[in-house]
């Protein structure tokens, strides 16, 4: 989601680039979840586990569902009728965005601080 949203750097390279940054990234972290099952297994069941993991849910919640719903041109059109302003689309868009990602970071930050000790 990161190197989506820092698409306007990729896109000096060349336009739309973005996405085989994005194909390799998820590519590599795939085979490697895949040569570690075991490792990875445990890994997300420890930090489904975690009270931080319904934190990041909310913080992924925000991000892909509410900032989509929350952007619609349609829905703004119907609530400001005559008066649309895009820019307050944008801003309440963004703002959904920023603060689902801050959710995902907090949660991050909470689960790598207080996260159970791993066995040896």
């Amino acid at each position: 989601m990161l190197i989506r949203e820092l698409d306007f750097i990729f896109d000096e390279l060349s336009h739309g680039c973005w996405v085989w940054f994005a194909l390799f990234t998820a590519l590599a972290c795939i085979s490697y979840a895949l040569r570690n099952k075991e490792k990875t297994l445990e890994g997300i069941a420890s930090f489904m586990r975690h009270p931080a993991y319904g934190m990041m849910l909310s913080g992924l919640l925000c991000v892909l569902i509410f900032s989509r719903l929350f952007g619609m041109h349609t829905l703004w059109e119907g609530l400001m009728l005559d008066g649309y302003n895009r820019l307050v689309k944008n801003m309440v868009e963004e703002g959904t965005e920023m603060f689902g990602y801050i959710l995902c970071m907090l949660s991050t930050i909470w689960y790598l601080r207080h996260r159970p000790e791993r066995s040896a």
